[in-house]
């Protein structure tokens, strides 16, 4: 599969330089920042996350931490965060890979959280909407384009550097 076509559209449509980079496929996010040859706490870990309301949210980490939920609720607004299924990902999310939906709201009109933890780095990598493809952004042009809300919400060790 290639590159998500609505990603490439979108970052192309907002002059937004990016390199893409293949990899083998890995099971978790800490593995394919291994297989990319990237450093875990660059790569974005997108979460897909419902709440009690039935409303989408995308949580996003560095690859060696996870999301505090309770964290996440209070800072977003969106109580009785829990995983969406595989299933529930499909639909929302068809142009991606199960788990490699690229952080852009304006992709899926599904608000985008990310922890403050990537201030630290000057660049960021996230899933192409494959399981074989990265896109590195300055982190700058990414914040540009992406427009994520930006809080602290993400537990583990992000300071892998």
């Amino acid at each position: 599969m290639a590159m998500s076509q609505k990603l490439g559209d979108l970052l192309d449509g907002r002059h937004a330089a990016y390199r893409r980079i293949r990899h083998a496929e890995a099971p978790t996010s800490q593995e394919v920042a291994s297989a990319a040859h990237v450093p875990g706490w660059k790569l974005a870990k997108v979460v897909a996350l419902r709440d009690d309301r039935g409303r989408w949210l995308l949580g996003v980490v560095p690859a060696p931490c996870r999301i505090d939920l309770r964290a996440l609720s209070a800072f977003s607004g969106h109580h009785e965060l829990r995983l969406a299924s595989e299933a529930e990902i499909a639909r929302r999310f068809p142009d991606a890979e199960p788990g490699a939906m690229p952080p852009f709201e304006d992709l899926y009109r599904v608000p985008v959280f990310i922890d403050l933890s990537f201030s630290d780095t000057n660049d960021i990598y996230f899933e192409d909407g494959t399981h074989h493809g990265l896109v590195r952004m300055r982190l700058r042009d990414y914040i540009r384009v992406a427009e994520p809300i930006i809080g602290r919400f993400a537990v583990g060790s992000a300071n892998g550097h």
